[in-house]
């Protein structure tokens, strides 16, 4: 059984990132091992969750998600396991528009308009 049915998967960690020249690279940013990384947007429910990830994972108790509209949570994966979760503050860089969406750890890069809302897009 993975982290994501179980109690021991920590609360999600609150994460500033910072684009470095228009760009964020979250094989870098993202710490711990994992293989894909999934952006759920706010307001999202257990369920909601549950349909992205493909299993179980009690997010309206380990973040703010489904209260907060100032962030996305980005869910950390190994396999069918949720090794971690992370807040990203919505000022700087915006993933909300990608929700629902999984990456490759090798295919998560993303960038940054210079002008206007920091909605991220993939590249």
């Amino acid at each position: 059984m993975g982290l994501a049915a179980c109690d021991e998967l920590p609360n999600a960690t609150k994460l500033d990132l910072e684009p470095v020249g228009r760009q964020i690279d979250l094989s870098t940013e993202i710490p711990g091992d994992w293989i894909r990384i999934c952006v759920i947007g706010p307001y999202s429910t257990n369920k909601h969750a549950e349909e992205i990830l493909g299993v179980a994972v009690n997010i309206q108790q380990k973040s703010g998600i489904s209260m907060l509209d100032s962030i996305a949570l980005l869910v950390a994966m190994q396999g069918d396991m949720v090794v971690g979760l992370f807040e990203v503050p919505r000022g700087r860089i915006d993933f909300t528009k990608l929700a629902g969406n999984c990456y490759r750890r090798d295919d998560s890069k993303f960038a940054v308009p210079g002008e206007g809302h920091p909605y991220a897009t993939h590249t």
